[in-house]
């Protein structure tokens, strides 16, 4: 883990910047951007039932690392991926409708 930042310097996480990047960004810019997104909008049930199927599988975010997983033949699954022992893995809660979305972000912060 990387736990150096400065603000005087440009340095965020570790990654330093140069004239050549562009103006440096405050660290208010550099927090809303990187930290703490409150502004991004959820899922809405609505919006998960006009989820139709596309030549490649594609994902619909929602907040707390939950996603809708939609797959070439239609079948609609929760997932969320997280990090154990270094390496990234895919917890999945269950398929749509059989999960409901309500469900799937207890899941997704634990409380199930």
């Amino acid at each position: 883990m990387r736990r150096d930042f400065s603000i005087g310097e440009g340095v965020f996480s570790g990654l330093a910047r140069s004239a050549a990047d562009g103006p440096q960004p405050s660290a208010k810019t550099w927090h809303q951007s990187w930290c703490f997104r409150v502004d991004t909008m959820t899922l809405t049930v609505k919006a998960v039932d006009a989820a139709k199927p596309r030549e490649k599988a594609y994902k619909l975010t929602d907040a707390h690392g939950l996603y809708l997983f939609v797959s070439p033949t239609g079948a609609k699954s929760w997932r969320a991926n997280y990090t154990a022992g270094g390496k990234q893995k895919t917890k999945t809660y269950g398929l749509y409708p059989a999960v409901s979305l309500a469900d799937a972000r207890k899941g997704a912060r634990g409380c199930l």
